[in-house]
């Protein structure tokens, strides 16, 4: 059975039909190449984004409408893909655990500080460092995945969110189900853990409740817990357990850059979309 791809707003992504064959997926680099004197190149690179062709044959016009009142902007923009060839739904910048941008996405807290350590948890597979959460305030406080974008999901599918950690003290593994417009439905699934000296994946799983459009993903800690923790490999995917972590990016919010239609015998259409990430 072909994995599904889904393309909409939160609350209302539209299942698509299977794509063709030779799907393109690129990340395209931001930025310039510069050289010196002695031809050694420097990279610069503001940042990577998704582009997505993605093709359909001999299909009938209700199979598009949907795609076509999106690149009409009838129903504005961006919308959330599902890509079903990544396994991670977090975005790219949180699982690299990009805090410093003043903007989403990335990692937030809501106390306390952070900062990079040359850590990395060996079963996660390639990676240099970590992220320290350190200089715990006497009250409740939460370290957000994708802070203030959250993750879009499907009422009914089964997730799972995992994240290593090393350190002390108590946490809870957390995930908060929202509406679209973000509103907590209070209906939360958490799994509580005490951390240790040593690296441990932490996880937590649940069933996405009808009403529910977003997930946000965050590691919650009480007043009790003054230890510092280190932080790595971050994970939100389909299923009731933790598979092997991989780069994020499977639920990227992106624009409808060209939507083609030819009929090459009508009532059926022959229709290619390009996608470019927000």
């Amino acid at each position: 059975m072909a994995p599904t791809w889904y393309l909409g707003p939160a609350g209302q992504l539209q299942a698509l039909s299977c794509p063709e064959t030779n799907i393109q997926m690129s990340k395209v680099r931001y930025g310039g190449v510069h050289r010196s004197i002695s031809g050694a190149a420097t990279v610069d690179v503001t940042g990577l984004k998704a582009e997505y062709q993605l093709a359909w044959n001999w299909v009938e016009e209700s199979e598009v409408r949907a795609l076509e009142a999106m690149h009409d902007r009838i129903v504005p923009g961006p919308f959330w893909l599902i890509d079903p060839t990544r396994r991670n739904r977090l975005s790219t910048q949180a699982t690299k655990l990009h805090y410093l941008a003043l903007t989403y996405p990335g990692v937030r807290v809501s106390g306390g500080g952070l900062d990079y350590v040359k850590e990395w948890p060996t079963d996660a597979g390639l990676g240099t460092r970590c992220l320290r959460w350190t200089d715990q305030p006497a009250s409740d406080h939460q370290l957000v995945f994708d802070y203030g974008k959250w993750v879009p999901v499907i009422p009914g599918e089964t997730l799972t969110g995992s994240v290593y950690v090393k350190g002390g003290g108590s946490l809870t593994v957390r995930m908060a189900w929202t509406d679209s417009a973000g509103v907590d439905l209070g209906t939360d699934a958490s799994s509580s853990y005490t951390a240790t000296s040593s690296w441990t994946r932490y996880t937590v799983s649940g069933t996405v409740p009808t009403g529910a459009a977003l997930v946000k993903f965050e590691i919650a800690r009480g007043s009790d817990a003054v230890d510092d923790i280190d932080v790595a490999a971050p994970q939100l995917e389909v299923g009731s357990q933790a598979t092997d972590f991989q780069a994020g990016g499977g639920a990227p919010l992106v624009h409808i850059d060209q939507l083609e239609r030819t009929s090459p015998l009508y009532p059926y259409y022959n229709v290619s979309m390009t996608l470019l990430e927000a």
